[in-house]
């Protein structure tokens, strides 16, 4: 057999090993400080990290406060819903193509905790009503795109003082050949959606001119009259 079938062999081995390892999500959040960790083979980073630019001319800058203003539960509250509402923004409308990938991705791990406290005993129930609704129901449509195995939620109650904690982290992973498929099947139905878009406003756009040149055209009949 010919040297270079070997080599390009090699070549070809050497990439089916890279697309069918695994990479591995470390996502965690604690009263809105989020940490991600990215782990591929032996190489592992945090995207979310903040670069240290580099400086010109060395300044003294005024170094924060040590004791920093805590925001206060109804503003955590709010973030957290915002949150959670915006993932489901993004995962409902995806095709079902994408949510079949999706299925291949595993999840380890899946935590969330949430505590919260009103003014009032009442209050405190009526908004631990509405985190569960809200919660619940995401988690279900969660459950439509990922296959979660042995979920830990726990939502409770503090009657004692005004409060809203939480904490959630999940586990996920995928074999790289995986994840670059759904990245590509998820821009081919971005396009597609933005394409169909434009082609509506285009009609509608044409079904107003005309419309509007007819009823010119009406008119200028009814004057002439």
């Amino acid at each position: 057999m010919p040297t270079w079938l070997w080599i390009v062999g090699g070549i070809l081995l050497f990439f089916v090993l890279l697309l069918s390892a695994s990479v591995r999500v470390f996502i965690l959040a604690d009263n809105g400080k989020v940490t991600l960790r990215i782990r591929y083979l032996f190489l592992s980073f945090n995207p979310l990290k903040q670069r240290k630019q580099k400086k010109e001319k060395k300044q003294k800058q005024p170094k924060p406060p040590e004791n920093a203003p805590e925001q206060p539960p109804e503003g955590k509250l709010k973030q957290f819903k915002q949150q959670l509402s915006q993932v489901m923004q993004l995962l409902e409308p995806l095709a079902d193509a994408v949510k079949k990938l999706l299925r291949g991705v595993r999840v380890r791990h899946f935590v969330l905790y949430l505590e919260v406290g009103k003014e009032d005993a009442a209050a405190t129930a009526v908004e631990y009503g509405k985190l569960c609704a809200l919660v619940y129901g995401a988690y279900g449509t969660l459950g439509n795109v990922f296959y979660i195995p042995d979920p830990d939620i726990r939502i409770s109650t503090n009657y004692t003082e005004q409060c809203f904690r939480w904490h959630f982290s999940v586990k996920v992973k995928a074999r790289l050949f995986l994840l670059l498929r759904i990245g590509v099947r998820f821009l081919m139905d971005l396009a597609k959606t933005k394409l169909s878009k434009e082609n509506e406003g285009g009609v509608n756009y044409e079904r107003d001119t005309v419309k509007r040149r007819h009823e010119h055209d009406h008119g200028k009949n009814q004057g002439n009259d």
